[in-house]
């Protein structure tokens, strides 16, 4: 460390062949596959070894995996943002539409949409550094209501709004399910709300009618006006692939062949 009698004070210890080595309690490193790791707390030290032996890496986590894989496999930077430090920011949690908004407030206070993970990479592929960042669907979808809101003016065009969020809140909460308490497969609607994921009294209260066929690795939902031509006109379908789609069948449930949304 170019101090005097530095290694007197070194304590060294070992965890499944990877060596910890510590100041006093004030300094610490080690050294993981071609990683070196550095702190002041010799306890982080640990933490970092223990998690990296016992698989807890991201490379191991499923959000992870899904959320990074439009990124090339050489990149120059990464970012992740997990969706628990996400979950710590939560916009949709507080209300932020103004006074002017009751329903949109009203709507997203219950509806609290699972937060995805935010990524960014850096790449340069030899025409110079190319900078791309992903922010989730219904962060963003947040961001702008909360510059714009939805008018109260038109009750109609306000429940078709709140049932497309509403299936985009469903796809975002198959695809936490499928990786935690589905293991593998997809949900029905009501292991949606038993998770925790959906709150069934924001998704029935806008005068639409939400129903979710789940099919092993597949699912289908819907979002269907409960009094055609009153409370909506448009038919909403969403699948796994995120896709929303909508078409107006006079009261009757979107299907797959649907336009999709932009």
């Amino acid at each position: 460390m170019g101090l005097k009698g530095a290694n007197l004070l070194a304590q060294s210890e070992k965890r499944d062949g990877t060596e910890i080595v510590s100041y006093a309690d004030f300094f610490s490193y080690a050294f993981i596959g071609d990683f070196l790791v550095l702190s002041p707390d010799p306890k982080q030290t640990r933490h970092v070894v223990d998690t990296y032996l016992n698989h807890q890496t991201l490379s191991s986590d499923s959000h992870f995996r899904n959320f990074t894989r439009w990124q090339p496999r050489q990149v120059l930077g990464q970012v992740y943002v997990a969706p628990n430090l996400m979950e710590t920011y939560n916009p949709f949690g507080r209300v932020l539409w103004g006074t002017g908004n009751a329903r949109m407030n009203d709507y997203m206070s219950r509806l609290s949409p699972v937060i995805e993970p935010t990524t960014y990479a850096l790449t340069n592929d030899g025409s110079g550094p190319l900078h791309e960042l992903h922010i989730p669907k219904n962060l963003l979808l947040w961001m702008i209501g909360s510059t714009f809101g939805i008018a109260d003016g038109s009750a109609l065009h306000s429940n078709e709004a709140f049932a497309k969020e509403s299936l985009r809140t469903v796809y975002s909460a198959e695809a936490v399910f499928q990786t935690t308490a589905g293991n593998g497969r997809y949900g029905t609607l009501d292991e949606l709300i038993a998770a925790g994921l959906i709150s069934k009294e924001a998704i029935e209260k806008y005068g639409y009618r939400i129903d979710v066929t789940p099919s092993g690795k597949n699912f289908e939902a819907t979002a269907v006006p409960i009094e055609y031509g009153v409370t909506g006109t448009l038919s909403f379908f969403i699948d796994e692939s995120g896709t929303l789609r909508a078409g107006d069948h006079g009261g009757g449930p979107a299907t797959i062949v649907d336009q999709p949304l932009a």
